[in-house]
């Protein structure tokens, strides 16, 4: 049996996923463990808003008209602390890099 789990969501029209993580967060239920290909908003910062990323989002998706959904939403998981959140990291980049999406806003 896996140890780890990754299921792929509905796609959305919208970025529900940086709200839905902004509440985790604000409860102490989640962190923000990775984020990558944000542009500027991540020159020398530390934070960046939900609405920043929000914006950069929606720019990023609507440069390019492939994209019909902009949220590809997915999630990776394991039960308890079976591994690290860094170890979940690199698991998930090794996931979006096989599905094509490791140069698309992380």
């Amino acid at each position: 049996m896996s140890q780890l789990v990754f299921k792929i969501m509905k796609p959305s029209a919208s970025f529900h996923g940086v709200d839905y993580n902004e509440k985790k967060q604000a409860k102490g239920q989640a962190s923000l463990i990775h984020m990558q290909h944000f542009g500027h908003l991540q020159d020398g910062r530390t934070r960046v808003s939900r609405q920043e990323m929000k914006k950069y989002l929606a720019y990023f998706s609507q440069m390019n008209t492939r994209i019909k959904s902009p949220q590809f939403h997915a999630i990776l998981s394991c039960k308890g602390q079976t591994f690290s959140a860094d170890q979940l990291k690199d698991h998930a980049l090794q996931l979006m890099h096989k599905m094509g999406y490791s140069d698309n806003p992380l």
